[in-house]
């Protein structure tokens, strides 16, 4: 029996709530499904959802297996069809969310109940430490939760679901589900998509007062000191071609860009201004008293949460900046430079809101291995913004005119095959650069 430790955080048991308390256990996940609608008529579509909940402060790499039965009820095989028999799933640090599988039966399908096997395996990225304890005992509440009113609706119509975590044999690392097949139902046949629905993350649904009032001493005196282009550019750049280059074909001069402007992002950190990127004057105005909340950087909130359940981060916190971070600072990166670009053209290219929902979608596409990245997707906001803040980043032995005309080189070589619908970017990113070029005197 897992024994509650106050000491450290207990974050919401999304799962435990959703599914009554039914949960089965892989390592540091919790899972439990579920088909829906329930029951199906025969012939009609359906989806199967299988609730995941990260109980550690690890990233967890999960893939899913789906068995379908191989006969129904009178011994007909082939009656059951799914989109696919896999799905592979990132999670994020103590993340709870949902993976979506379509499938449907034929029309020749016996009704009655047949049961559905749902496999899975973890691989974790670093060794994980409980962020969510499951116990009788209270909640801790020195921890805060923040669910927007669109995922409690999404909560809401998942509780009215019968999941299941029976165990499917007893050396497996997979549940059952039952499918109920019930003629002239007279529901109305929908189009399932595959799909991830995160429900609830440590980073973005946890009020950062708590966190701060605990770490802000740490993250002032041992974390912000080290946050110049100094210490940053090189590991940031060899982060970004790690964390890229399984999406993107992508160039050393692109990259470059990137890393420039995420370091930029990085930078702010430890500057005087307004915003929630210069994380110490943030810091230093003090907490609202008047229950506001607190803005931060993304990678400040996400850091903030490692501090929580492993203050060992400390003693290298620019390599949680490059790994188990990285991907928080790129949204913060999608933000800025988007920022950048309105003050730079005189247009807005969405609202703030527009935004985060852009960076969110662009992150997650980096977490499935089957999608891959298209020119828009690198350069608006990334590369362009590595452009715009090129002459407020100085750097020993730094020549910029080589780089942005090593930039020209490679949108010129797009040209040839430039997509329709990718002119518009390639044409930004050619006049920012001129832009950037005439502020040092030059021009092809």
């Amino acid at each position: 029996m897992q024994m509650f430790n106050s000491d450290r955080p207990n974050y919401p048991d999304l799962l435990g709530f959703i599914t009554g308390g039914k949960r089965f256990t892989v390592g540091v996940i919790e899972m439990a499904a579920a088909v829906r609608p329930y029951p199906v008529e025969p012939g009609k579509p359906f989806e199967i959802i299988l609730l995941l909940q990260n109980t550690s402060d690890a990233v967890a790499t999960v893939r899913i297996d789906f068995q379908m039965p191989e006969k129904d009820q009178q011994g007909q095989p082939g009656q059951f069809q799914i989109k696919s028999s896999w799905l592979r799933v990132r999670m994020r640090p103590g993340e709870v969310g949902y993976a979506l599988m379509p499938a449907r039966t034929l029309s020749t399908t016996a009704t009655g109940r047949h049961l559905i096997g749902v496999e899975i395996q973890a691989k974790l990225a670093s060794k994980p430490l409980s962020v969510r304890q499951t116990s009788k005992q209270q909640v801790n509440l020195n921890y805060y939760f923040a669910i927007s009113e669109d995922v409690i609706q999404q909560i809401v119509a998942l509780k009215a679901l019968p999941f299941s975590a029976e165990q499917r044999g007893l050396l497996r690392q997979s549940i059952q589900v039952p499918l109920m097949l019930l003629p002239d139902i007279g529901d109305e046949a929908s189009n399932p998509q595959a799909d991830w629905v995160s429900l609830w993350t440590m980073a973005e649904h946890t009020d950062t007062r708590p966190m701060v009032e605990r770490h802000s001493t740490d993250l002032r005196h041992k974390v912000l000191p080290l946050l110049t282009p100094q210490n940053l550019y090189k590991p940031v750049l060899a982060a970004t071609h790690h964390r890229l280059n399984t999406v993107y074909p992508l160039h050393d001069i692109e990259a470059i860009f990137i890393a420039r402007l995420l370091t930029f992002v990085l930078k702010l950190a430890g500057e005087p201004g307004p915003g929630p990127y210069h994380v110490h004057s943030r810091l230093q105005a003090g907490l609202p008293t008047n229950g506001r909340p607190i803005l931060l950087a993304q990678w400040c909130r996400s850091m903030l949460s490692l501090l929580d359940s492993d203050p060992a981060i400390l003693e290298a916190p620019i390599q949680s900046l490059v790994g188990r971070v990285f991907d928080d600072l790129l949204r913060d990166g999608i933000m800025v430079g988007f920022e950048l670009l309105d003050k730079a053209t005189g247009e807005a290219f969405g609202s703030r809101s527009d935004v985060e929902v852009y960076s969110r979608n662009l992150i997650r596409m980096l977490w499935n291995p089957e999608i891959k990245l298209a020119f828009e997707d690198l350069y608006l906001p990334l590369v362009i913004g590595g452009v715009l803040v090129d002459d407020l980043l100085p750097a020993p032995n730094y020549k910029p005119l080589d780089y942005l005309h090593g930039l020209e080189a490679v949108l010129k070589s797009y040209r040839p095959h430039q997509r329709e619908d990718a002119k518009f970017v390639d044409q930004l990113a050619q006049r920012m650069v001129d832009t950037t070029l005439l502020k040092y005197g030059h021009r092809m």
